[in-house]
């Protein structure tokens, strides 16, 4: 099942305004340089993640259209960003959000952001949660033109993540802590003595950090993926991992 049926954005950046119809599983962004292309990606990471890029919040005065900048202030008009997605819902929404949802969100430079929902019903306290979890379920990732070891890093932790709800790796992780304990028994000793209570290493608070160093060993040199090949090849991992 598509998604996603119609996208609109209105007012960030170069995209004056722009929409994109019968979005389909996979969709192919062509066209000039300077010509709005990873805009158009921005806008979903906005909509989705409430940035501009990965850990880049809106900037108005930078993000908001030049054209509209220039007729708002001589028409003496509101300046804002808005973007409106039209999603068809999954079966299993269909009782409480019906076939077809839309969402427009908006940013004004004065940081406050408005929502707008079709059909209007969807806006009572009930459908409203429901719609919340919907879209909190939908994970969005912007990845850049320039792909650093962050870009990599992050997906790998969001993979983590991912896995770690299954029971096989939570056992894993179980065991994988207890031998880290294991090994360091003199240590939690000292510092047991030292202290004059029960000292012992511990899992990290959140497991999904130690899995951002991880790499990919390559090729029969095993050649670290990240540190010595090309953007060529490290790209094409990105889709596996997403």
């Amino acid at each position: 099942m598509k998604l996603i049926k119609h996208i609109e954005i209105n007012y960030l950046r170069s995209l004056y305004s722009a929409s994109l119809g019968d979005v389909g599983d996979l969709n192919v962004l062509f066209g000039r340089n300077d010509a709005g292309k990873s805009n158009l990606l921005r806008a979903l990471n906005l909509f989705f993640n409430q940035e501009i890029e990965p850990g880049k919040k809106l900037d108005f005065n930078l993000d908001m259209s030049d054209v509209r900048r220039g007729e708002a202030k001589k028409l003496r008009g509101r300046q804002f960003i808005w973007i409106k997605i039209t999603f068809n819902v999954p079966k299993n929404f269909q009782n409480s959000l019906g076939k077809e949802l839309t969402i427009k969100r908006q940013w004004n430079r004065d940081g406050v952001i408005t929502e707008t929902v079709w059909p209007a019903n969807l806006n009572k306290r009930g459908t409203a949660a429901q719609r919340t979890k919907f879209i909190n379920q939908i994970e969005f990732s912007y990845i850049p033109a320039v792909k650093d070891l962050e870009v990599f890093a992050d997906l790998i932790e969001r993979m983590y993540m991912a896995a770690a709800e299954t029971p096989t790796l939570q056992k894993a992780t179980i065991s994988f802590v207890d031998a880290i304990q294991k090994q360091t028994t003199g240590l939690s000793n000292q510092l047991s003595d030292l202290f004059g209570r029960t000292t012992r290493l511990a899992a990290p608070t959140e497991m999904g950090k130690l899995f951002r160093t991880l790499d990919f060993s390559h090729g029969e040199e095993r050649h670290s993926l990240l540190r010595q090949k090309g953007d060529g090849v490290k790209a094409r991992h990105l889709p596996e991992l997403l």
